[in-house]
């Protein structure tokens, strides 16, 4: 699947996707860094910040390992869950469902 005329994705390492309603859809950009590292909570200062209530100031973290993409639960208030399975720690392939709060999005590695 070829995205590069999607603004904003030249840079990207991954995305995920929410589902907005019918046949719109939101993208959350994980930009290259350096670190390797994308933090997700409600906080400004995380790298994708979710305005929910029930996320977590800093609720988790995806990390790049090579060629193989980890996510932590950053003891969150809800959890995290990756296709509905409450996680601590476990890494993620193409396609997987992400759930953290209300909010569900499914994660797309572009690198």
């Amino acid at each position: 699947m070829d995205l590069s005329a999607i603004p904003g994705l030249k840079s990207a390492e991954a995305i995920l996707v929410r589902q907005m309603g019918r046949g719109h859809i939101a993208l959350l950009i994980m930009e290259q860094s350096a670190r390797n590292k994308w933090s997700i909570g409600r906080l400004r200062d995380c790298d994708i910040v979710i305005d929910d209530q029930a996320v977590s100031r800093q609720h988790c973290q995806i990390t790049k390992r090579g060629d193989r993409w980890q996510i932590d639960d950053l003891n969150s208030r809800n959890g995290t869950f990756v296709n509905d399975l409450e996680i601590t720690m476990t890494y993620l392939s193409s396609g997987d469902h992400i759930t953290f709060g209300n909010y569900e999005v499914v994660f797309l590695p572009l690198r």
